[in-house]
């Protein structure tokens, strides 16, 4: 999670910074999920998508972020 910003450093020192970025990227969204799912917000229709749905969302998007991110070194 965020505890990895302590090593921000020594991992743009090792990695691309286009991949640092989408790692950041995923991170962000992470905790914008995070976000969405305490609050209860964009609950757009109850019981069929909502605040729950949306935090999904933002789990495959941050999770796409990092899948980019690991390809990125791995290739």
């Amino acid at each position: 999670g965020w505890l990895s910003v302590g090593a921000a450093g020594q991992m743009l020192a090792v990695l691309p910074a286009w991949v640092f970025g989408w790692l950041v990227a995923g991170g962000v969204i992470y905790t914008l999920g995070a976000i969405v799912y305490i609050t209860k917000i964009f609950n757009f229709k109850p019981g069929v998508f909502g605040f729950h749905e949306m935090w999904h969302i933002f789990v495959m998007l941050a999770a796409g972020a990092h899948y980019v991110a690991v390809l990125g070194v791995a290739i």
